[in-house]
């Protein structure tokens, strides 16, 4: 049997949440022993380095920036078609094989259309729909995301099943106090941890009024902001720019990502909507005590290993700040819930789970 997967996701070089998910995923499938021939298609050559070799690549060129999954791929699922189509991230093309896969990470539109572009949210329910209504099979990534799904489409449950993301886990040691990387982005300790886009469905907005307050009390700390610019990046700007003790750095590689996480006092998550939260579990590989917002999928992906708060109290947030630089076992006891926490993800799991998904169907 031919399997074509989508791989467009994965080829972005600045890479999120769904583009790790499809990266890895596809990645850790390469490692298994498959039967079936597995076809990725791309919009480019994919780099060497990558080493996916035991597939076959499928470079569909297309001169435009938009549109390649929904017109490109729909022309190769025209003329050319697998017996299998899996698309890792929401968007099912116009042409697409009756045996399609898709997976749905989130619904955010739906509950929180304000912190969208127009244009934006119009493409996300227009794609969502088409997707979920006309794919065989639904994967999505947390339970959450199932139950929304089964609330807001009328499709049956059988058709959808969760399998949750997992994450890499990076061995970084830390092995002096003056790191070099520090140093490059002018960071000092003890510092907040924020990883994300900076953006409105990050509810940045609540983070930053938090952080000023904790500063009344609380001197010598800093709040590094790390991930590429989102909707609503103007209005924090000028707030962030004004205050010396917050640091925006941008995107920055896996690798110092986990050195950020593993120096930083405590990681902080105040995001409004997520469909599963991945930098929970970098942040639990990380051996970072995490502070998370109590909303949507986080509590059924962080369960005990968080310090938890509702994402629009500030005042709450700055409580748990305060908490975590006070109390040591409260850091300790949350790090330690954190690793074991980690015991129930896995990219193997992951893979074998949407591998068997793929051929059964």
């Amino acid at each position: 049997m031919r399997i074509g997967i989508d791989w467009s996701r994965a080829q972005k070089k600045n890479k999120t949440g769904t583009e790790w998910y499809s990266f890895y995923l596809i990645k850790t499938l390469h490692t298994f022993q498959v039967s079936d021939e597995i076809i990725l298609y791309s919009p480019q050559a994919i780099p060497s380095e990558y080493n996916i070799n035991k597939f076959k690549v499928k470079i569909l060129k297309w001169p435009f920036v938009y549109l390649w999954t929904h017109l490109r791929l729909s022309w190769e699922m025209l003329i050319n078609p697998p017996e299998v189509l899996f698309v890792p991230a929401h968007s099912v093309p116009f042409i697409h094989r009756q045996r399609t896969i898709v997976t749905i990470h989130d619904l955010g539109f739906l509950h929180f259309p304000e912190i969208y572009k127009p244009l934006t949210r119009w493409y996300h329910r227009v794609s969502a729909w088409w997707s979920i209504t006309r794919s065989k099979k639904i994967i999505t990534i947390s339970e959450f995301t199932k139950q929304d799904i089964l609330s807001h489409y009328h499709i049956p449950a059988e058709k959808v099943t969760v399998i949750p993301l997992a994450v890499n886990i990076f061995d970084t040691q830390i092995n002096h106090e003056d790191d070099p990387l520090l140093t490059k982005y002018n960071i000092h300790k003890p510092y907040f941890l924020f990883v994300g886009r900076i953006e409105k469905k990050k509810n940045i907005q609540t983070l930053l009024v938090a952080w000023q307050e904790f500063k009344k009390n609380n001197i010598g700390y800093q709040l590094v902001l790390v991930g590429p610019d989102g909707y609503g990046i103007e209005i924090f700007n000028t707030q962030i720019k004004n205050d010396r003790d917050i640091l925006k750095i941008g995107y920055v590689s896996e690798h110092e990502k986990t050195l950020l996480l593993r120096q930083a006092i405590a990681f902080i998550f105040p995001s409004l909507f997520e469909g599963f939260g991945m930098p929970l579990l970098e942040a639990f590989a990380a051996r970072c005590p995490v502070l998370c917002a109590r909303s949507t999928a986080l509590p059924e992906v962080g369960a005990d290993a968080c310090l938890y708060f509702m994402p629009t109290d500030f005042k709450e947030l700055v409580k748990s700040m305060e908490q975590i630089i006070h109390d040591n076992v409260l850091r300790d006891k949350l790090i330690v819930a954190g690793s074991h926490r980690l015991n129930d993800f896995s990219w193997e799991k992951t893979a074998q789970k949407t591998l068997s998904i793929l051929s059964k169907i």
